[in-house]
């Protein structure tokens, strides 16, 4: 399938050529003039005999005083030299598929010198001589060094626009014209200039609109058959041709191609209306049709020789190779990203419990693959509607209409008209302007199955060179040009925004992709009725088992997985009975689906999450140390403590005990599932809404959280909390990353456990109320750090708890431990997490605002995992937001976690923060990060967190 524009008749050899309904304009048979214009002279051969069946008035003399030309041979009268390059001449149907050749005939005094043209039309073989001015060789050096400078300078635009705008300065530069224009085609013919150079005081037409009449039919097949047409003087007197008596009469003779051809007289016309007195035109075609014209004005008379016209043809042929080529690899492009758009719509479709809920799933895709403003879908018998869709009572009966029209497919019916087709099912005016245009995509399959695009109207300003007759051009009144080109603006109402050939492409693509979607939409059903749950959708506990076994098993440890370890969490509800007891079972249930879709939220696609029964769930974290899998069952624990909205009424707390263990490959899924269980019952006896991990040493669970409150006091006091450092690397320039600056990351040295990570101790001491002694113990001792470093470019980043920014004083705190310090607050970054900043954020906000305005930086930290408000966001006086570990791991492989870091890279910057991923551990992820737009990062590959 090919992607690109659509052909149109009006602009084609094949359509301009074909009968049809013809304006008054196009009746006019130019290519028959019969009269040349008067700077050369032009003479009809016969090509068997060489003699000589028509001439120009303005021959006397050539051949000698006294010798006329007319019925004679060719060399009887133009000399030998001439008949032998006649004869030894290839007849090509072009005056400029050869070079034309200096030549020597006998004048009525002396010998003149001409550059003789020539080319086969029809019956005859046309000799074009125009005389020849002085060679010079450095003049026509010159010439073509400049014309390889334009050519190349051609090959640096990237796209059609600026293509456009390059042509035009380049030709004016070679030509010296006054104006040089790029007038381009619309698909009915009329056209608009797009690109514009001039000299100073030149009137500028550009974004100026002409009608189709301005350049009537036979014109553009002129122009589709011959490269260039110049008028050296449009004050010229044509120059008749005097013919033989056989031959019939000089407007027998084709003059086509002829580069003397005496054009219009309405066209010459024209031009002096504008005030142009000398042209030149060079035709742009793409694909065979007609795309538009580089068309150049003087304001003096000026000609423009045959080596010069080559020239310009030459570069007329590069700059239409050069637009085809910039459209097809812009619709290539968007071939490929409507290609992706209709990859997501058919996997929605396949994998949906119903195909039209798979097209809601993939609505904003099935909107954007057509760039349409509402799509109506219809399929196995159940209809939804996205975006502004016309309400119902016009809806009905349009889509009837449309569909009558639009027959069996598989190729789509479109228009960006619909107020102009006849016999719509209401009138015209009443349409809905969302219906303006449309495309229908006939769907295979038992009952009525379709996609339905609409674009609402797109009205538009044309501002026009001059006011458009369109009664005149049918009118059978004598034929006259247009006088006025005075700008004149039109409303245009009643169109949408056209179709592309890659949007009716991708969607063709869609329906015979269909069958086979449906296949795969039956087996999946099966499949999923014995391998899923019914009531959450996730998978069952058979289903588990098998997953298992092939992550476990030996050597099947993925590329990306940094050991040859799967995280196992096995999740359970406390308290889940008692909503069974009192609210009834249906409110179970409907806490159960709500449970199973926060949890799969919260994790990896690459992850796995089952449902084991009851209210027992199981989440596979493949690749994960123990410690990176308690990570995973800490964040969802801090996610689960956000009531759940049960009926849309009942506001219901439901907390988790969380069991984690991680295994190597080779064990069984059995032992793997009794080590996560046994964890999770040690969290439940340990108090609930915590995580416990299994230790593989003395094969028992372990409680993260049973350190005494009173242990972690006398730990703050005595300074084992220390922070450790981690360094922050910029990734914005060329070249390796560049020190920005380090976070501050708390460790506990604990004289018997040893070094203690801490997510075991924060929210003990959050719950205990030591947060804030803790995380000033840590901010203390970070600015002490920063302070000694001699580079006072670099900043610390420091974590501050919510509960810390509830207190009154918190700001004033913060500052005045920099200004003890003699520190600038711009050298210190408050890192808040995105979850903890929606427990109160009014106070957090107003804290966050008191240091901003200090010029302390405020950092958004793991955002994506904590389900905050976009416009509480928006709101924040944030200068940084880093992007959570967990969506780097799966750089560069995982399609998904790429979109949520390209996509919070895109949001942060369009909210004027900087970016910061965490967790880079390979040169892929980084390579990945940098191209994506990201502006800092940290994580192993680049430097670990270590002690002053």
């Amino acid at each position: 399938m090919l992607y690109g524009s659509l052909r149109h008749p009006e602009l084609s050899a094949e359509g301009l050529a074909s009968p049809a309904k013809l304006a008054a304009c196009d009746r006019e048979p130019i290519h028959l003039s019969g009269a040349i214009q008067p700077h050369g002279v032009l003479l009809a051969i016969d090509p068997e005999t060489l003699r000589i069946e028509a001439i120009s008035a303005n021959a006397d003399g050539l051949g000698g005083p006294g010798r006329p030309l007319l019925g004679r041979p060719v060399g009887a009268v133009l000399g030998a030299e001439l008949e032998a390059i006649l004869r030894a001449a290839s007849l090509a149907e072009t005056p400029h598929a050869p070079l034309a050749q200096r030549v020597l005939l006998p004048g009525p005094e002396e010998p003149a010198a001409f550059e003789l043209a020539m080319h086969r039309r029809g019956r005859h073989l046309l000799l074009e001589l125009e005389p020849a001015g002085p060679a010079s060789e450095a003049g026509e050096t010159g010439f073509a060094q400049a014309q390889f400078a334009a050519s190349r300078t051609l090959h640096e635009a990237e796209n059609v626009e600026r293509l456009c705008e390059v042509v035009v300065q380049q030709i004016q530069r070679l030509s010296g014209f006054d104006r040089v224009m790029v007038y381009r085609f619309d698909p009915d013919a009329h056209g608009s200039i797009v690109a514009e150079a001039r000299t100073a005081g030149t009137e500028s037409y550009l974004g100026l609109h002409y009608p189709a009449s301005d350049i009537p039919r036979q014109a553009r097949l002129l122009y589709l058959r011959s490269w260039i047409r110049v008028i050296p003087d449009c004050g010229y007197e044509p120059v008749p041709l005097v013919t033989l008596a056989e031959v019939g009469g000089a407007d027998r003779i084709d003059l086509s191609m002829a580069v003397l051809r005496s054009v219009s007289p309405l066209h010459v016309q024209y031009l002096k209306n504008m005030g142009v007195a000398a042209s030149m035109s060079i035709s742009l075609i793409v694909d065979n049709q007609l795309w538009g014209l580089i068309a150049c004005h003087h304001g003096t008379p000026r000609r423009v020789g045959h080596m010069q016209r080559l020239a310009f043809e030459a570069l007329g042929q590069q700059v239409s190779a050069r637009l085809r080529a910039a459209e097809l690899a812009a619709g290539h492009a968007r071939a490929r990203q409507l290609g992706r758009l209709s990859t997501q719509v058919i996997s929605a479709m396949t994998s949906a419990q119903d195909a039209a809920r798979g097209a809601t799933d993939a609505g904003e895709a099935l909107l954007g693959m057509a760039e349409a403003d509402a799509v109506v879908v219809e399929l196995e018998g159940r209809r939804v509607a996205l975006g502004a869709v016309p309400p119902t009572e016009q809806l009905e009966p349009l889509i009837a209409s449309i569909a009558a029209r639009a027959g069996a497919g598989p190729a789509p019916w479109y228009t960006d008209r619909m107020p102009a087709l006849p016999d719509l099912p209401m009138p015209a005016d009443a349409l809905p302007k969302q219906a303006t245009g449309a495309m229908y995509l006939p769907l295979p399959g038992p009952g009525h199955n379709y996609i339905l695009w609409l674009r609402g109207e797109q009205a538009e300003t044309v501002r026009w060179a001059g006011r458009p007759e369109p009664d005149k051009e049918n009118a059978l009144t004598p034929l006259a040009p247009r006088a006025s080109f005075a700008e004149w603006q039109e409303q245009v109402r009643g169109t949408s925004r056209p179709w592309c050939a890659a949007e009716v492409a991708v969607a063709t693509e869609l329906a015979q992709a269909m069958p086979e979607v449906q296949m795969h939409r039956n087996q999946s059903r099966l499949l999923r009725l014995a391998l899923h749950d019914p009531l959450t959708g996730l998978p069952n506990r058979v289903h588990l088992v098998d997953r298992l076994e092939q992550m476990l098993e030996p050597g099947r440890a993925p590329a990306s997985a940094a050991t040859g370890q799967l995280g196992l969490l096995f999740v359970d509800l406390d308290g889940f009975k008692a909503v069974n007891d009192t609210l009834g079972h249906a409110t179970g249930d409907a806490l159960l689906v709500e449970v199973a879709r926060r949890l799969t939220g919260l994790i990896r696609s690459q992850d796995f999450a089952a449902r084991m029964g009851g209210d027992e769930f199981v989440v596979a974290v493949p690749g994960a140390t123990l410690r990176e899998a308690g990570s995973v069952a800490e964040r969802i624990i801090r996610a689960f403590r956000r009531p759940f909205m049960l009926q849309g009424q009942k506001r219901r707390l439901m907390t988790l005990s969380i069991g984690v263990t991680a295994v190597p490959h080779g064990t069984a899924p059995t032992e793997a599932l009794r080590q996560a269980d046994e964890a999770m019952y040690h969290a439940k006896r340990s108090g609930r809404d915590r995580v416990a991990t299994y230790d593989p040493v003395t094969r028992a669970a372990v409680n993260s959280q049973a350190l005494a409150a009173d242990e972690l006091r006398r730990a703050i006091a005595a300074g084992e909390i220390a922070p450790f450092f981690q360094p922050v690397f910029d990734i914005t320039a060329p070249g390796p990353p560049v020190l920005h600056g380090h976070e501050a990351l708390a460790r506990w040295r604990h004289p018997e456990r040893g070094l203690i990570l801490p997510h075991t101790f924060i929210r003990l001491a959050e719950e205990s109320d030591l947060i804030a002694e803790l995380g000033l113990a840590i901010l203390r001792r970070a600015l002490d750090h920063l302070r000694a470093q001699r580079d006072r470019s670099l900043l610390v980043a420091v974590n501050i708890s919510v509960r810390q920014l509830m207190q009154s004083d918190c700001a004033e705190t913060i500052l005045a431990e920099l200004i003890e310090r003699g520190l600038e607050p711009a050298r210190l970054c408050v890192e808040i997490t995105e979850s903890q900043m929606m427990e109160e954020p009014e106070l957090v906000l107003a804290a966050l605002r008191q240091l901003s305005e200090a010029g302390v930086r405020i950092a958004i930290d793991d955002f994506g995992t904590g389900f905050s408000s976009l416009a509480y966001v928006r709101n924040l006086p944030a200068a940084k937001l880093k992007i959570d570990r967990t969506f780097v791991m799966g750089l560069p492989g995982n399609v998904r976690d790429a979109a949520v870091v390209r996509a919070t890279i895109e949001l942060a910057h369009a909210l004027g923060m900087r970016t910061i991923a965490e967790g880079v551990e390979t040169e892929a992820q980084l390579d990945h990060l940098r191209a994506a737009g990201c502006d800092m990062v940290q994580g192993f590959l680049l430097g670990r967190p270590e002690p002053v």
